[in-house]
């Protein structure tokens, strides 16, 4: 009996330094671990997330492209419009301004 408690004395002092050991490296894993945890969670999300989308049909998908090329043409009309009058403007303030001198 004397040796059985000396054997189980002797293998739970080997598990105590065998599980510190483990503990100490479990909680420093190696940079490939890490970083292979890290694309493996990332590729987990950008999935659950990709589920979550919506797509357009096609009848609205040329509905929203024709609305933005229409809305476009007429802010680019506008902007050509106003560049015009306010450059008319300004060189006939030039012209007054020169004639004034």
């Amino acid at each position: 009996m004397a040796d059985d408690k000396s054997n189980t004395s002797g293998n739970n002092a080997a598990d105590a330094s065998g599980k510190s050991q483990k503990r100490s490296k479990k909680g420093k894993e190696p940079f490939n671990v890490k970083l292979k945890n890290w694309f493996h969670l990332t590729r987990l999300e950008y999935t659950s997330e990709f589920k979550k989308i919506v797509w357009p049909s096609r009848e609205e998908l040329i509905k929203q492209t024709v609305t933005v090329i229409v809305i476009s043409l007429l802010f680019g009309l506008y902007v050509s419009i106003l560049d015009g009058a306010l450059g008319f403007l300004y060189s006939q303030f030039s012209q007054f301004a020169s004639a004034l001198l």
